[in-house]
């Protein structure tokens, strides 16, 4: 996947991608546009509605008004949910491998599955955020500037992860991405009331503790990549809150 590519361009300023795509191939972005013809001109419409809307609210209600683009978000989320998972088993493995009791001790018990969930997000959105900024230069590589608001994004973003899951056990459930992280094994026998609290209580943690700071945050770093200082910070901020929050909820909920 894209943050897979992403981190191997934070190390090498971008090189690991523009190899790929150059010598192998590798174009993501190319594989969407295409996927893009199939979509219908009523999803088209209502992506470009949901597009167009600015602030928090009139953002919230264009996202509920078009379920289709909401849903293609949310798939957009739950495809960057298998990165998470897949970047989990293979932390796990590296770990193993490596003989390191201590770290796979701390990493079973509460506190420690909350902050390896927001490491291993934090990775991801970090070489999500890099690999899409590569993509974005002229060159096809990374500045330093870049590569700090990658590595700004992700850590941040890790950082916040870590609170809102201590936030959802807070509530007595298991977080979003911990579960994704450390694997789905006990979750999905869940039946009944157990499943629809779990829903009521996943639409009230990954949106409104997760999702909406962190897509602040990432904005404002994109802002300050830009250029842009004081105020200017905020550009766009109540817009990519409210995506947050609805297609956090939702991803939660599911």
């Amino acid at each position: 996947g894209n943050s897979f590519v992403g981190v191997g361009d934070i190390v090498s300023g971008g090189r690991v991608g523009k190899f790929l795509e150059e010598q192998g191939g590798y174009n993501p972005d190319k594989i969407k546009a295409m996927l893009d013809h199939f979509i219908s001109h009523d999803t088209k419409r209502s992506n470009q509605a949901t597009e167009d809307a600015e602030g928090f609210l009139e953002t919230v209600t264009a996202m509920l008004s078009n379920p289709m683009a909401t849903g293609v978000m949310v798939a957009e989320q739950l495809g960057f949910v298998l990165e998470i998972m897949a970047t989990g088993a293979l932390a796990r493995g590296a770990i193993a491998m490596k003989h390191v009791p201590s770290i796979a001790r701390y990493i079973t018990t509460k506190k420690g599955k909350e902050w390896f969930a927001g490491l291993v997000e934090g990775a991801v959105i970090a070489g999500s955020t890099a690999s899409q900024l590569r993509k974005e230069s002229e060159d096809g590589l990374l500045t330093g500037k870049q590569t700090l608001a990658a590595i700004a994004s992700g850590a941040g973003s890790g950082i916040i992860g870590r609170w809102g899951a201590r936030a959802a056990r807070g509530l007595g459930i298991v977080d979003a991405d911990v579960l994704f992280v450390q694997g789905m094994k006990g979750q999905l026998s869940k039946k009944g009331t157990q499943y629809v609290a779990a829903v009521a209580k996943g639409l009230m943690t990954e949106g409104p503790t997760e999702e909406l700071p962190q897509s602040v945050w990432e904005e404002v770093v994109q802002n300050w990549l830009e250029g842009k200082r004081g105020n200017a910070l905020l550009d766009n901020v109540p817009r990519a809150a409210a995506q947050g929050l609805v297609t956090g909820s939702l991803t939660g909920a599911a």
